[in-house]
């Protein structure tokens, strides 16, 4: 948030280098880095080729008076340890051309490291009984392993923090289609357009009881507020006011933390990279689930029960991440017997190209030519697609875990073809779901009503 501010406001206010400087002294200098979490930016990388950010609401009252956690309405009765139900990863793709949220349900079935299977939003809190401060890595650890990605910077947000940068805004205007009121959240709101502040924004985004889709009913909620918040902080209403803004930069300072390795510097070149996005270029996704309401009950776990996640498109869901525009439907909706491809073998392991046909052939696939590459040095596969066949390199790039997708403009409209590096570690079956994978992405630019 203070690199998007302070990147679009350099656009808006005439400001000398030495200023910017000094305000990204004072206000970066504010906030806080989690100790033990490490350097992330020494880590591999994964599949895409922009930055990504991890987002964390975490409920902790750590450091909260009594006073304060009614202002945000919560108390201290039952609360056995931070929970992250709020997990975000945001892609930035290279050039700064958009950005991407990608919400995580909360419920989703993943394999925590160390831990065996459960819910994500427990891997903070395995981390934290494993040993003190442990959460975040525990966490950041199992986003990686989930989709693919190197996580470069960790953000955490607190329940107050979340509390005072709306505020500090000067609230956010939401439209609900229907009064709501539940008591879980402590939400009472009327039906229409309204301006949302501090406690009654927190119930907002927090609901999950009496919403359709439950916890994703929650994620299209908290996307909501997020592009509504764009448009405020982009207003000029904020930018443009030195009272709001200077109460949003104390406010966000105040109440974020971060990893040891993201520097004011991280946040300058974000801000630069950032600063001709509008909010039409802030995408909103949900991470591939296996349909709409796809849930497991777990078993001895009375009243429990996870969000699966669509594996088979996963790998083709991330891969796409730096397209130059996000996949509205992330799901496989062409079947690998009507998908003829071309292999080339771009290493120097002889006969690859034959091999990774074959396998291809084994779990349906149709093959055409296969030969060898210009070049023997590719380290990561590239699944390469003409104009007409997106959503056919999309069930390919899922049969090939660590492939990514790249749009070629050099091959024919029905070209498709699979340059096979050398991370090839073998196919996966693959599964066409007509009923949608992911739920189609918003922008911060759209407006209108929710439930």
């Amino acid at each position: 948030m203070l690199a998007w501010i302070a990147g679009v406001t350099s656009m808006l206010i005439v400001i000398t280098s030495a200023t910017l400087y000094a305000a990204y002294r004072h206000y970066g200098g504010r906030i806080e880095a989690i100790p033990g979490l490490g350097a992330l930016a020494n880590s591999p990388s994964g599949r895409s080729r922009g930055v990504n950010y991890l987002i964390v609401g975490s409920d902790s009252g750590d450091g909260l008076t009594d006073a304060q956690l009614r202002e945000v309405g919560a108390n201290r009765v039952g609360r056995d340890g931070t929970r992250t139900d709020t997990i975000i990863l945001v892609h930035v793709p290279p050039g700064g051309r958009q950005a991407r949220f990608i919400s995580i349900p909360r419920d989703s079935y993943v394999a925590i490291p160390g831990h065996g299977h459960n819910k994500i939003n427990s891997a903070f809190g395995y981390g934290e009984r494993t040993h003190k401060g442990g959460g975040p890595a525990t966490l950041l650890a199992t986003v990686q392993q989930v989709t693919g990605l190197h996580i470069d910077h960790y953000v955490q947000v607190s329940l107050f923090g979340f509390y005072t940068i709306t505020n500090a805004v000067g609230g956010v205007d939401v439209c609900l289609i229907h009064p709501v009121k539940e008591w879980h959240a402590n939400i009472d709101l009327p039906a229409g357009r309204q301006t949302l502040h501090g406690k009654d924004a927190l119930a907002f985004v927090r609901q999950r009881y009496d919403l359709p889709g439950g916890d994703l009913g929650r994620i299209r909620r908290q996307q909501y507020f997020l592009g509504a918040l764009t448009r405020k902080v982009l207003s000029a209403g904020v930018l443009l006011n030195p009272f709001r803004l200077n109460s949003l930069l104390n406010a966000a300072g105040s109440s974020v933390r971060v990893d040891p390795g993201t520097t004011r510097g991280d946040l300058i070149n974000l801000a630069l990279k950032l600063r001709s996005v509008s909010a039409g270029k802030v995408a909103f996704e949900t991470i591939p689930v296996a349909g709409s309401a796809a849930r497991r009950d777990l078993p001895g776990q009375a009243n429990a029960s996870v969000v699966l996640l669509d594996e088979a498109a996963l790998p083709g869901f991330f891969a796409s991440l730096d397209a130059a525009t996000p996949s509205a439907a992330a799901s496989l909706t062409v079947a690998p017997s009507a998908i003829v491809v071309d292999l080339e073998n771009a290493t120097t392991r002889a006969g690859l190209a034959r091999r990774v046909g074959t396998a291809l052939a084994g779990v349906g696939f149709r093959v055409g030519q296969v030969r060898p590459a210009a070049r023997t040095d590719v380290t990561t596969t590239v699944v390469r697609y003409g104009a007409a066949r997106a959503d056919s390199a999309r069930t390919v790039a899922a049969a090939l875990p660590g492939s990514r997708l790249a749009r070629d403009s050099s091959l024919p409209p029905s070209g498709l073809v699979v340059t096979v590096g050398s991370n090839y570690r073998g196919v996966r079956k693959v599964t066409v779901a007509s009923h949608g994978a992911s739920t189609p992405h918003s922008t911060a630019a759209d407006r209108g009503c929710i439930a």
